[in-house]
């Protein structure tokens, strides 16, 4: 094999490497595109939750607000509660 065998195998390794990694870009392009697609419908979705939920605010009494906040943390709170109390049981496993 001489010289000249041994760059044109080369070169042909790196077409095929080139044609390869092109593809894979057009399929990572195309999946970009759609999860734009998706990330714009959910900001969508999103900003007329956000509506939504001022809409309430306003309607709603502010007492019920409070009371639906502090229910929140109060929830919140036992859910770490009961994380950390997991992550205790792993650590002594």
């Amino acid at each position: 094999m001489d010289i000249l065998d041994v760059l044109e195998e080369r070169i042909d390794e790196a077409v095929e490497k080139i044609a390869k990694l092109e593809r894979k870009i057009t399929l990572l392009q195309d999946e970009k595109k759609d999860l734009e697609i998706v990330l714009a419908e959910r900001e969508l979705r999103i900003e007329g939750l956000q509506k939504n939920i001022e809409e309430l605010r306003e309607k709603t009494p502010h007492y019920v607000i409070e009371q639906y906040e502090e229910r929140e943390n109060q929830l919140r709170e036992r859910i770490q509660s009961m994380l950390s109390k997991l992550n205790e049981l792993k650590l002594l496993d």
